[in-house]
């Protein structure tokens, strides 16, 4: 069953406070960093590690630094999930002083009859 988050900008601290490297890779919060708003971009990739983890059945919290969101330009989020069983699909969105994810774990493969 897919899973959203859903986080309030006003209650996660500013984009420069030191908290955020327990939650983000040093490689996460560089890519979130070279934008104009990087706390709204910062929070997304938040959000989309516990619906991530909510969805994989992954221990609470989540090891934070396991789980790893990439983002290139013009394609979806790029998630990195040490042994999980196939890739997850992610959606990251950010406005209005909200941030939220979507989590989904791939259909199983369909059976063809022989």
């Amino acid at each position: 069953m897919p899973v959203i988050d859903l986080l309030a900008l006003r209650e996660l601290p500013a984009a420069t406070d030191p908290r955020w490297r327990a939650w983000l890779t040093l490689r996460e919060l560089a890519s979130c960093r070279q934008y104009a708003r990087a706390e709204e971009h910062m929070a997304a990739r938040v959000a989309g590690k516990l619906a991530l983890a909510r969805e994989l059945g992954l221990a609470w919290p989540p090891s934070w630094q396991d789980l790893e969101i990439g983002q290139q330009l013009h394609r979806p989020p790029a998630v990195v999930v040490p042994g999980a069983g196939g890739s997850p699909g992610l959606s990251l969105t950010h406005a209005a002083g909200y941030a939220a994810a979507l989590a989904w774990s791939p259909p199983p493969p369909i059976e063809r009859p022989r």
